[in-house]
């Protein structure tokens, strides 16, 4: 463990320094490495590099680190994410599998911890600090790395997916009474999306609350910056008139330019247990038929607060991938996020 953080530093003849801008190939390029490791295919490219290290409060040359190779290669990448929640920052790394077992993970790691303490000085003082990582089913030297660092995992997310036949489509939507489903592209404000979001997602693991100005800012940056992002298809429920759920879809999936992704599925709590959900996700799917796609899939928390596993089982989506989530605590204390 570092005593105190580094800039730039040397594990053997590999050099770790700070990532910038001006590294977007880097990022883009490791990143590309990570999901075809761990899903065997990727649509990241510079573009996304790009939304994702420009987002609001994050600074790029603080908070990840790029390994090289002698011969310019970057092998290995670690971020810390702390721009959004900062009482449960967020870790990502990976390394090359051809230059594993050099001490780099563990190097990586280790400034990952140490930079995400920094949070302590910037939450309430009897706050709960813990640091969040994953690690997919079948990468085990990534596990073992997180276990020999003090994480453990005692909860586990999975990616969802409902494949189409050709020829047959989807289920048709079934809308509870007095529904209209509208998108941005149909008038619907970004603000109205982002108070929806907010209001449903209370509910959820991890939430804690944030003011109007700060949530509206990155989803102002992300629908600014990624292209597969496109107002037609991020869709809001009215029933009776008043905001009832929300449905953010991506016209690609991070796996593959034939797979939609829901991003954000939520109904307000005065407006569930009537099918609204499901109606959605049928629309969705019906939609994304039409547009020619083979899947859409999207990302859920294995233990969901709000049955949402059940819910996806329910309209034909089955489990594509499984991941381990990972748990530090750097300082015990009260814990500020709804945990249930």
């Amino acid at each position: 463990m570092f005593d105190a953080l580094p800039i730039t530093w040397q594990v053997g003849d590999i050099t770790i320094r700070p990532a910038t801008l001006d590294d977007l190939p880097h990022l883009a390029h490791i990143s590309q490495a990570h999901d075809i490791y761990v899903r065997g295919s990727t649509t990241y490219d510079e573009a996304e590099a790009q939304e994702e290290f420009t987002e609001p409060d994050f600074v790029i040359e603080d908070s990840a680190r790029l390994a090289f190779a002698p011969d310019g290669t970057c092998v290995g990448i670690a971020v810390v994410y702390d721009n959004v929640v900062q009482v449960r920052p967020y870790i990502w790394g990976f390394v090359r599998p051809e230059w594993r077992g050099k001490g780099l993970g563990t190097a990586l790691i280790n400034w990952e911890i140490a930079r995400a303490k920094q949070n302590i000085d910037r939450v309430p003082p009897d706050a709960k600090v813990t640091l969040l990582g994953w690690a997919v089913s079948h990468d085990e030297s990534g596990k073992q790395l997180l276990g020999d660092h003090g994480f453990t995992s005692n909860r586990h997310g999975y990616t969802m997916q409902i494949d189409f036949t050709p020829g047959q489509r989807p289920t048709a939507p079934v809308w509870p009474e007095g529904v209209e489903f509208r998108s941005m592209a149909d008038g619907v404000s970004l603000e109205t999306v982002v108070r929806a979001f907010s209001e449903a997602f209370r509910d959820h693991r991890g939430h804690i609350e944030r003011s109007f100005e700060e949530q509206l800012k990155h989803w102002e940056h992300w629908l600014a910056n990624d292209s597969n992002l496109d107002p037609k298809y991020m869709w809001v429920a009215y029933q009776h008139g008043e905001v009832a759920g929300f449905c953010i879809t991506t016209t690609e999936a991070g796996d593959s330019p034939d797979n939609a992704y829901v991003a954000e599925l939520g109904t307000l709590r005065p407006f569930r247990n009537q099918g609204l959900a499901a109606a959605m996700l049928n629309h969705t799917f019906n939609i994304y038929y039409d547009l020619g796609k083979k899947a859409v899939n999207l990302g859920v928390d294995g233990s969901s607060l709000t049955g949402a596993v059940r819910l996806y089982e329910s309209v034909g989506m089955i489990i594509k991938e499984r991941r381990y989530n990972y748990e530090l605590v750097v300082r015990d204390g009260i814990e500020l996020t709804n945990q249930g």
